[in-house]
């Protein structure tokens, strides 16, 4: 799985600044192996399985979206610049197996 991040710096500046910068975020889950996909600007992006590094901008807000099979699916509001790592437990979402007669 590729991830593309795209910086755009002002004209004539080097570097981004501190507020843009790029941080990476770690996002783990118990247990390991869930689908991550980032939506960013109501765009979103499959990026990966947990445990996983993800680069991102400190100057906007994200959703972060958590799927692994017999789990119920998990959304997480990520505001970018209060970006920590991540532990997700999923085994309390356990989808409960139905009964076919």
């Amino acid at each position: 799985v590729v991830v593309l991040v795209m910086v755009v710096l002002a004209r004539g500046s080097s570097a981004p600044s501190p507020a843009t910068a790029p941080r990476e975020l770690a996002v783990t889950s118990i247990p390991p192996g869930a689908s991550v996909t980032l939506v960013d600007r109501g765009v979103a992006t499959v990026v990966g399985e947990t445990p996983i590094t993800i680069p991102l901008e400190t100057s906007r807000p994200y959703d972060l979206v958590l799927a692994l099979p017999g789990h119920k699916t998990s959304i997480y509001y990520l505001a970018g610049d209060q970006l920590a790592p991540l532990t997700l437990d999923l085994r309390s979402l356990v989808v409960p197996a139905r009964v076919v007669e």
